[in-house]
Order: structure tokens, then sequence, then C-alpha cells
């Protein structure tokens, strides 16, 4: 087994150079069948988000059709499908889940939250993306899983790793749960605030936007990201339920059919104009700045304000609850594939109240959209600090000191043996 000097080096100082099939081992079989078993939390890879401990929403296993695999509190949940997508979770209840998800369980050398710490490691991840079989849907085995080499601290350092992840992974959830929050909250408001239903003013979308869809290719068109003599495209994958962004665009030559005609404004909104999932058609948000002078592919649907300053007030007309409701419920299609119609948004009534009523629409949803934006900001912040964790201290790149084992017995609980000496 190779090792680097230093690794040789931890290896002296108490830690250990394993398999990690020595510090786990997957959950002894007990498939459940949900025609004949009592219904259960059901925990599919949808449910696991990437880069985050705690499962935070499950189904039922009676809504489920084929068998499932038993989990318990304390296993490890290792999404096996695609497993670049980081879907790493830590059980806190019972349930069943997808066989899609590797179900480890820690021996005696590791506890449950080490081991969680262990399989979320960019180390780990790599190795499983390296030794993934398949080309369109790549899995990891279980049996290759546990042959990925792992280091293996000494029990107080593992206690100490695993509690400092813990709190890290406290202030992501309590930031994540505000995110929900004040995007529930923006929610309510725009749903008490632009109701189509109520006898206001309303006009046709079509009336006040230009509406078109986006352009097609072929595949032998695309060119460099960049290219002078191209242009970039938005995509589906630009466009999330949160935020829009202009990362990672394809990029066609100018001369493309229409590219140049469908080019997006500063006061251009984009919204989602085809998907297998009919909820995220219709989600809808400002083009981001970088995205001003790109075009849109055809499964995108651009609205562009003829009067540019009514860009904000249609924007949030649209997001409104009943709007998006009315979009999804209009969705059409039967191949796996939904749509919306250009002719049926054109033709979609919306709330017009007079010019004071949409300013503090708008400014009151800003409010919203400014607090989300921060609090953005602080995930992005906590996700970076839990990266660096996971990729030095489990890797042996960096030690805790010794100096912070007394700390936390000074202002907490013991994470550790009295006296150990670690490395700083």
């Amino acid at each position: 087994m190779k090792i680097d000097l230093g690794q040789l080096a931890l290896l002296n100082d108490g830690w250990q150079s394993l398999r990690l099939g020595d510090v786990a081992s997957v959950a002894p079989a007990g498939t459940f069948d949900p025609k004949s078993d009592d219904a259960l939390p059901y925990v599919g890879l949808e449910h696991i988000e990437p880069e985050l401990r705690t499962v935070r929403s499950t189904g039922s296993s009676a809504d489920t059709v084929s068998s499932k695999t038993r989990f318990s509190t304390g296993d490890v949940l290792f999404g096996k499908l695609r497993p670049y997508l980081k879907k790493v979770a830590l059980a806190d209840r019972h349930g069943v889940c997808s066989t899609e998800i590797i179900v480890l369980q820690a021996s005696d050398h590791v506890s449950s939250e080490f081991l969680y710490c262990l399989c979320a490691t960019p180390q780990l991840i790599a190795f499983a993306i390296n030794h993934s079989a398949g080309t369109r849907m790549p899995r990891i085995s279980a049996s290759e899983l546990l042959r990925a080499t792992v280091l293996i601290p000494p029990r107080h350092e593992q206690d100490w790793i695993a509690d400092l992840l813990a709190a890290i992974d406290l202030v992501l959830e309590r930031v994540l749960r505000r995110i929900d929050e004040t995007v529930h909250l923006k929610s309510v408001y725009l749903n008490e605030v632009i109701d189509p239903r109520d006898g206001a003013t309303t006009i046709k979308l079509g009336d006040a936007c230009e509406i078109h869809s986006g352009v097609s290719w072929a595949k032998s068109d695309e060119l460099s990201p960049g290219d002078a003599a191209g242009i970039g495209v938005m995509g589906v994958t630009n466009v999330q339920r949160d935020y829009a962004h202009a990362d990672g665009c394809t990029w066609i030559p100018r001369t493309t059919k229409q590219a140049i005609d469908r080019l997006i404004e500063e006061h251009t909104i984009l919204t989602i104009r085809t998907n297998g999932n009919p909820d995220r058609i219709g989600n809808v948000h400002l083009a981001p700045p970088e995205a001003v002078g790109h075009t849109l592919s055809s499964f995108l649907t651009a609205i562009t304000p003829r009067d540019p300053s009514d860009a904000p007030f249609v924007l949030r007309a649209l997001q409104s609850p009943r709007i998006q409701a009315a979009i999804t419920g209009a969705t059409s299609g039967s191949t796996g594939l939904r749509n919306i119609a250009v002719t049926w948004l054109r033709q979609l009534e919306i709330p017009w109240p007079d010019t004071p009523a949409r300013r503090e629409i708008v400014t009151t949803s800003d409010v919203f959209d400014d607090l989300t934006v921060a609090l953005m900001a602080e995930e992005r912040a906590t996700r970076r600090l839990r990266r660096a964790v996971l990729a030095c201290l489990l890797s042996g790149e960096r030690r805790l000191p010794a100096e912070y084992g007394r700390l936390v017995r000074q202002n907490g609980d013991d994470p550790g043996a009295e006296g150990a000496t670690v490395q700083g």
C-alpha cells in the first residue's frame, strides 16, 4: 500500500492506514417489501442533498413499489449512483432506502459520526468516482467502496474531528432553515398581494412583454467557451429554483439561426419552458448580469418587458404561488418531458395594480431577496469551511493541536482522552 512521507509520519504518531472495510461494513441484508411490511420513512437519492449530513425530507415506503433496504439510526447512507453528486448522509432515524444507496455501519474502531466524516471526504468521493462502472449512469459497488484506503487517527482525535464537523453542520443546518423560512415568507406575501381572482385589473403577459423560446443547435456547432466567434447559451441548468447563473454556458456560432435575434437583455426574465419535472417549468428569475448579450436554449423562454421599468413587477407577479401553479397546471406533453407553450404564456392574465402598489410589492419582495442573498453567502462560507475541514483534517495534511482538546474540556464536554498529544 503506497503512502507518502507525511502519511508515514502520521502512522508513527498513532494513525493507521486501513481499508474502509476495516472500519465499516455494509448493513446486514434486511430488505423491505412495501406490499407487506408496515410503512416506514423512505429515503431516495432525491432526499439526500449534496454535502449535507441530515436528510431534511423523506417519503413513505407505502408510496414505493419495489423492495428497499432497511437502515437504522447512526448508519451512513452513501449514494452509489453518480457519486460525483456527493450524496452522503448520517441517518437520524430508522427507515428504508433506495437500493441506489449503500448502507454502512461503523465497526468498533470508529464512531458512526467519524465514519460519516470519512465517507464525506473529497478523497473517498474521488475514489468512488474513479472506481465507478458505467458511462451514462456510473455506480460504485459496495465491495469496491470498502476497498478505499482511509487514514484513521487515534480515537480522541476522531472525536475532535467529528465534533468539529458536527458543529459546522449545525451552523449550516440553521442557515439553510433560515433560507427556507425567508423564501416561504416571500411566497406567503406574494400569494396575498398578487391574486388575479380578487377582481383587480389584469393584463395579458404578451401585451406587456416580448415572449419567445430559445434556439436549437447541433453538437457539431459547439465552440470552446469564450470563443470570439461565438455566443453563450443559457440552458436549464443555469436557471435553478432559487437563482440563475451563467456558469458553464454552452457556446455556439453567432451565425446560428435566430441566435442574434434572441439576445438576453438587462431586463429579460428567464423561465424554464421544457423539463421532466412540471414543477420546474415556470421557475423564473431575472437574467444575471453576466448573461446579458447571451442567447438561450429552446428549453427556456425569455420574457422581456417592453418597458424595462416594468420588469421588477412582472418578475414578482410570475413568482407568485398562484401564477406558478397556473403555469404548472398548463404544461403538456406525454413523453417524459413537459412543456409550457409560448402562446399560452402570451395569453396569461397577470394582476396589474396601480403604480404605487406595484412599487410597494417590488420593494417588499426585494427585502426578502436581499436577506436570502445574505444568507446564501453565509451558506457558501460555511460550506467552504466544511470542505476545508474534511480535506485537511482527514488527510493528515493538518492536525488539531492539543490545545483544542483542553479548550473544549474547559468550555464543554470532554471530546477525547486527557493528556493526548497532537502535533500542530
